[in-house]
C-alpha cells in the first residue's frame, strides 16, 4: 500500500465503515492485524504499539526509518495499536524449513541489508532487541525486511522480555552486543542450518560451511563470541561480509503463504473487465477443442481437417521455437577477463584497501587469539616485519602455555592518504583495543591489559589472494 493510504488507516477507526481486520499472527509482545478496506491494505500491532510510539516519540520516528526496517506510519485513532506496511513474503523461519541452509551468496544477499538496518539503528541509540527467524520478513520483490519495533530499547531502559531462544546471549542483557551476537546467530543458522550453540562445544564454522572464506568465517565467529568485547560493532558488518563474499539473488518464494502470495509482485492479478472476458472465451474455444479432440481419439468424426494453410503459422512457432532452444543450447561466448586491480582507477584501489583492512584487523587479532600462526598467511605479506613479530609472540604463548582472553579490536576513521611508488595502498586508522586478559595454564589470571586507541598506518599490498599487510607504524 502506498504511505498516504497506510496514514489514512493510521487515522481511521478500526470500526471504520467497510473496513475488515483479519489477524495474522501473535507475538511475544502484540497481535498482528491486517485491516483491509476502501483505502488499501496494510498491517497493524497492538496491545502496546500505540505506548512505544509515545514513549519514543524523540527517537522512534527517526530510528525506525530506514529501506530494510518495517515501515511504521502511526498510531490507530484509539491509540491501542500501531500501523505498519504488509509484509506478505513470508518469513526467514518459514524460507529456512521450506528449503534449509542457504547457498553463501543468497545468504550474504540476506544478512547485508540486516546488517545495515541494525547499524542505523545503533546510531540513533537504540537496540532491537529480538532480531530472530520469525521477525525478518520478506517484502513483495522479496527483500529482507526487519519488523517487530516493539522490541526496541533505549539505552536508558530496563531490559525488555526475553529475546528469541538460541539467538541471544545467555545471561547477557538486551543491548547493541546483543544484537550483534543475534546478526552472527542468524548468519550461522542460515549458512549451516544449525544454532552455533556455546562456544566450549562449537565446530569451526569454516568446518561446517567450507564454500565461505576464512575471513568471514572469522566475522561471524567474533559475532557469536560469549565476551561482548569481542563482537565487532554493527556499522562494521555489510562492509566486511561484501568484502570477503560475493552477493547471488535470494530465491525467497518458499517462504510465501497462501495468504500473502495475491500481494507479492511476481504473481500476477486475476484478471477483470474485458481481460476477464478475453480470458472466459479462449477458455471456451480451448474447451471445445479438447472436446473435439477426444472426439476424435474415440473414432467420432467431429469435424474435418483444417485447411493446409492452417499449418504454415503452427510450423513457423515451431521452426522459431527451435532456434530459442538451439540458442539457449549454444555456448556461452567467452566472457572478458575482469580488469585486474592495477587497472582500475587511484580512487578504486583506495577504497578496495581501505574495505579490506577491517577484515585483516580481526583475522589477525584472532589469529592471536587462538594462538594459530598459519592464520597470519592471510593477513600479511610474507616479508612483512610485523608478520615475524606477531609469530614471536604466539610462540612465546604457547612456550608459557598463556593464552589472550577477551581480545578484541575495531578500526575507527579509516582512511586512504595515497599509494607509494610501488603501487601499495597507505591506510590510516585508529586501532580501538579493548581492555583482555593474559591467562596462564588452567586459565588463571595472570595479567590485564588495558584498553587502548592507537593512530597506525597500515600499507597493503594486493597480489594473487587478495590484500594482505606488508607494515604498520604508529603515526
Amino acid at each position: 500500500m502506498t504511505q498516504p493510504e497506510a496514514r489514512a488507516l493510521a487515522v481511521a477507526s478500526p470500526a471504520h465503515a467497510g473496513s475488515r481486520r483479519v489477524l495474522v499472527g501473535v507475538g511475544g509482545q502484540a497481535r498482528v492485524w491486517r485491516q483491509e478496506g476502501p483505502e488499501g491494505a496494510g498491517e497493524g500491532h497492538d496491545d502496546g504499539g500505540g505506548r512505544l510510539v509515545r514513549e519514543g516519540r524523540l527517537t522512534l520516528p527517526e530510528a525506525w526509518d530506514h529501506p530494510h526496517l518495517v515501515a511504521l506510519f502511526g498510531p490507530t485513532a484509539d491509540d491501542a495499536g500501531m500501523v505498519m506496511e504488509l509484509v506478505p513474503g513470508g518469513t526467514l523461519e518459514g524460507l529456512m524449513e521450506a528449503r534449509g541452509a542457504l547457498p553463501v551468496g543468497e545468504a550474504v544477499t540476506l544478512l547485508v541489508p540486516l546488517a545495515r538496518a541494525l547499524a542505523h539503528l545503533h546510531a540513533a541509540g537504540v537496540s532491537h532487541g529480538d532480531v530472530a527467524p520469525q521477525n525478518i520478513m520478506f517484502r513483495a520483490d522479496s527483500s529482507p525486511v526487519l519488523i517487530d519495533p516493539g522490541s526496541i530499547r533505549l539505552p536508558a531502559q530496563a531490559p525488555g522480555p526475553a529475546s528469541t531462544l538460541g539467538f541471544a546471549p545467555e545471561g547477557e542483557a538486551p543491548g547493541t552486543a546483543g544484537d550483534v551476537y543475534a546478526w552472527g546467530a542468524v548468519a550461522w543458522w542460515v549458512l549451516t542450518g544449525e544454532l552455533p550453540g556455546p562456544a566450549s562445544h562449537r565446530t569451526p564454522l569454516i568446518m561446517l560451511c567450507r564454500e565461505l572464506s576464512l575471513a568471514t568465517a572469522r566475522l561471524i565467529e567474533d559475532c557469536v563470541d560469549a565476551d561482548p568485547r569481542v563482537r565487532p560493532p554493527a556499522r562494521e558488518l555489510a562492509g566486511e561480509l561484501l568484502a570477503g563474499e560475493r552477493p547471488r539473488p535470494l530465491d525467497a518464494s518458499a517462504a510465501v503463504t497462501a495468504a500473502g502470495s495475491p500481494h507479492m509482485l511476481t504473481q500476477a492479478p486475476p484478471p477483470t473487465g474485458w481481460r476477464a472476458a478475453l480470458a472466459a472465451r479462449r477458455a471456451s474455444v480451448a474447451a471445445r477443442l479438447s472436446r473435439g479432440s477426444r472426439r476424435r481419439r474415440a473414432g467420432v468424426s467431429a469435424w474435418r481437417a483444417p485447411s493446409r494453410w492452417l499449418y504454415a503459422p503452427a510450423l513457423g512457432l515451431l521452426l522459431t521455437a527451435g532456434a530459442v532452444l538451439a540458442w539457449r543450447a549454444w555456448p556461452a561466448p567467452p566472457q572478458e577477463p575482469a580488469a585486474s586491480l592495477s587497472q582500475v582507477s587511484a580512487a578504486e584501489r583506495n577504497a578496495a584497501a581501505v574495505g579490506a583492512l577491517p577484515a585483516l584487523d580481526r583475522a589477525r587479532t584472532a589469529a592471536l587469539r587462538d594462538r594459530d600462526e598459519a592464520a597470519l598467511s592471510a593477513v600479511y605479506v610474507q616479508q612483512s616485519p610485523a608478520l615475524s613479530a606477531d609469530r614471536a609472540t604466539i610462540t612465546a604463548l604457547l612456550e608459557a602455555g598463556q593464552r589472550f582472553e577477551g581480545m578484541g579490536s575495531r578500526l575507527e576513521a579509516v582512511q586512504a592518504v595515497g599509494a607509494d611508488n610501488g603501487g601499495d595502498v597507505v591506510v590510516r586508522a585508529v586501532a580501538v583495543q579493548a581492555s583482555y586478559r593474559v591467562t596462564g595454564p588452567g586459565n588463571a589470571p595472570t595479567a590485564l591489559i588495558p584498553g587502548s586507541s592507537t593512530p597506525l598506518r597500515w600499507t597493503l599490498r594486493h597480489g594473487d589472494e587478495g590484500w594482505r599487510i606488508l607494515a604498520v607504524q604508529r603515526e
